[in-house]
C-alpha cells in the first residue's frame, strides 16, 4: 500500500522537479543540484555582492572552492567576481599584516558546497521515500538511471530489501547496456571493424561512464 506522503496531495515542487529531471540526460540528481548552485551563484552575484553578512561568510571560507569558484568566473558578471575576491584579499592582507595566522586557512566550508550539500539531502530523502510512487517509477525507468554516489546514498535510505534490490536491479541492468555500447565503441575503434557505423550510444558511451561514476559537475 502506498504511504500517506506518496498521495498527490502531499506531492511537493520538488517531487515534480525530480519527474522533470528524470526527462534530461545523466543523474536526475545531479542536475537538479547544477540548477541549485547556479542559481545560487547567480543570485549572489546579482543582489548579495555587497551584504555585509555575505562578505563576512566569504572572508571566513576565503571564498569557493576551485570547481564553484571556477563555475563563477564563468558567470559572466566580472565585475561582481571582483569585488567579492577584492574584499577577501584585503581581509587576507589586513591579518597578515598582523602576523594573525587564521589568514592560512579558511574557517568555513566553500558556501556553494554547503547550500548544495542541504538540496542533495532534500533531494535523495525525497526520491528515497517515493520509489514506491508508479509515476517515479515510470520516470526513473526511462531515464539514465542515478550516477553511483547518489544511486548508493538513496540505497542508504531505503530500509525495504524489495525495493533496495529493484533499485539496484534496475541500474545493473541500465549498467549492463552501458557496458556493452563501451566494449562496441571500443570493438569499432579496431582496423578491420572501422568500416562499421558508430552508433550515438556507443559514441556517448564513455561520456556516460565517466558521468555514473564520479557525477555530473556543477
Amino acid at each position: 500500500m502506498r504511504s500517506a506522503r506518496s498521495s498527490q496531495q502531499e506531492k511537493s515542487s520538488v517531487y515534480f522537479h525530480l519527474l522533470e529531471a528524470f526527462k534530461v540526460k545523466g543523474c536526475a540528481v545531479c542536475v537538479l543540484l547544477a540548477k541549485a548552485v547556479q542559481s545560487y551563484l547567480a543570485n549572489l552575484l546579482y543582489e548579495n555582492v555587497n551584504d555585509v553578512n555575505v562578505r563576512l561568510r566569504l572572508r571566513q571560507s576565503l571564498g569557493f572552492c576551485r570547481d564553484h569558484a571556477s563555475a563563477l568566473t564563468n558567470s559572466g558578471d566580472p565585475l561582481g567576481v571582483a569585488i567579492i575576491y577584492q574584499d577577501i584579499l584585503q581581509d587576507i592582507h589586513g591579518k597578515l599584516s598582523k602576523s594573525n595566522t587564521e589568514a592560512l586557512s579558511p574557517g568555513l566550508e566553500c558556501p556553494a558546497c554547503t547550500y548544495r550539500r542541504q538540496f542533495e539531502c532534500m533531494y535523495i530523502e525525497l526520491l528515497a521515500d517515493y520509489l514506491h510512487d508508479g509515476e517515479l517509477q515510470r520516470a526513473l525507468h526511462a531515464s539514465d538511471g542515478l550516477c553511483l554516489n547518489h544511486l548508493s546514498q538513496v540505497v542508504d535510505h531505503v530500509h525495504e530489501d524489495g525495493v533496495k534490490n529493484e533499485l539496484l536491479s534496475l541500474h545493473e541492468r541500465k549498467l549492463d547496456i552501458s557496458r556493452k555500447n563501451l566494449t562496441e565503441f571500443l570493438r569499432k575503434q579496431e582496423i578491420q571493424f572501422r568500416n562499421e557505423i558508430v552508433s550515438s550510444e556507443e559514441e556517448a558511451s564513455c561520456e556516460r561512464a565517466i558521468d555514473f561514476l564520479v557525477g555530473k559537475n556543477d
